[in-house]
């Protein structure tokens, strides 16, 4: 990976730190500010076939594969962008807990254990 873009493939919710919104100007244009704003990514598309949530589950079924085979949530993305996967798996799964996507949502519970480990990298 080279440069800034998490965002366009791994969104999240801002980055607040003791109340204050943090991060980048970046950070702060591309986050998903609610769970009104989660959902309705969930379910964008365009008439020319994409799809944004095809799109986030094959991304979220590749990070799975990759941490399953031994990769850190670091090794993946880097030191400043896995604590934003964190961020992003915690945000989808809680909007997909109600059964809304049960496919999406076993993908990020599969994946959340691998986030809490500690990282030698």
């Amino acid at each position: 990976k080279s440069s800034c873009w998490m965002w366009f493939t791994i969104p999240t919710p801002p980055h607040i730190v003791n109340g204050v919104e943090r991060g980048s100007s970046v950070n702060r244009k591309f986050a998903l500010r609610s769970d009104e704003e989660a959902r309705a990514f969930l379910k964008f598309e365009t008439d020319d076939g994409v799809n944004l949530r095809e799109n986030y589950v094959a991304i979220m079924t590749a990070v799975l594969e990759q941490l399953q085979a031994g990769r850190s949530p670091t090794s993946l993305l880097g030191h400043f962008d896995a604590p934003k996967l964190a961020s992003s798996v915690q945000l989808f799964e809680r909007i997909t807990s109600d059964g809304c996507d049960p496919d999406l949502h076993r993908v990020l519970q599969e994946i959340r254990p691998f986030l809490s480990k500690k990282s030698s990298d």
